[in-house]
């Protein structure tokens, strides 16, 4: 699966079926263009605001290509909920940069976050990728229920950007030009085994506090859930 921006609609082919399947023309985010069958497309629609796709899996590999395919720096803000020791920051990081997700000789880069309850995956993921951000925090702990800070002012824009959807506050002219309008993509892994109870918790927490245009959730009994309601319709 990749993301794309369709364009127009072919008119001028050599295609004997092109009233049956006719060709888009598509953008991809890397800004090449490509001529696609209608019925290889899934439409998207952009989200009405306070609102948010969410994508569920079961597989970390698929999740992380998720993250990777649907995340376009530095026009969206990445954040992962369960970043453990941040290999899934750092590829996203990796294939915004180079188009690849290798880890290697990555550059410092204000538009991703990781943030995990475990001092000691934090200081791993800290200790890796000294390039990337990462926060100590238990986002479920109803005694610390928010990010904070004192000094924004230091602060990646990020960090700066979920702070002001918090206050519902956001100063787009405090943000550079590249990042005006900015959305986010928040990924969800806080242990694939974990009781649906929790994940489903830290779904709405997110949605309530950032108001992201997508979440990526990595959950084997959501994953589940959802398949077995399929199933039933």
């Amino acid at each position: 699966f990749l993301r794309g921006t369709i364009l127009s609609l072919d008119t001028e082919t050599n295609d004997e079926d092109v009233s049956d399947d006719p060709r888009i023309t598509v953008r991809y985010p890397k800004g090449s263009t490509y001529r696609v069958r209608k019925s290889h497309l899934w439409p998207i629609l952009v989200p009405q605001p306070n609102t948010a796709h969410v994508l569920v899996w079961s597989e970390t590999n698929v999740y992380r290509r998720c993250c990777i395919q649907h995340t376009m720096v530095p026009h969206d803000f990445f954040v992962e909920v369960g970043c453990d020791y941040g290999i899934t920051v750092a590829k996203v990081a990796a294939t915004a940069m180079t188009g690849n997700d290798s880890d290697h000789e990555l550059q410092k880069n204000p538009h991703l976050l990781g943030i995990d309850k475990s001092t000691e995956s934090i200081g791993i993921a800290n200790d890796r990728y000294p390039h990337l951000n990462f926060v100590q925090w238990d986002i479920l702990d109803e005694a610390e229920p928010s990010i904070t800070a004192t000094d924004t002012r230091s602060l990646p824009k990020v960090l700066q950007y979920l702070l002001s959807q918090q206050r519902r506050e956001i100063n787009l002219n405090a943000l550079e030009e590249s990042d005006s309008n900015p959305s986010l993509v928040v990924a969800i892994d806080i242990n694939g085994n974990r009781e649906l109870e929790a994940v489903q918790a830290c779904l709405a927490k997110i949605q309530a506090m950032w108001q992201p245009r997508l979440i990526i959730v990595k959950s084997r009994a959501f994953h589940q859930q959802i398949k077995s309601r399929q199933i039933q319709q």
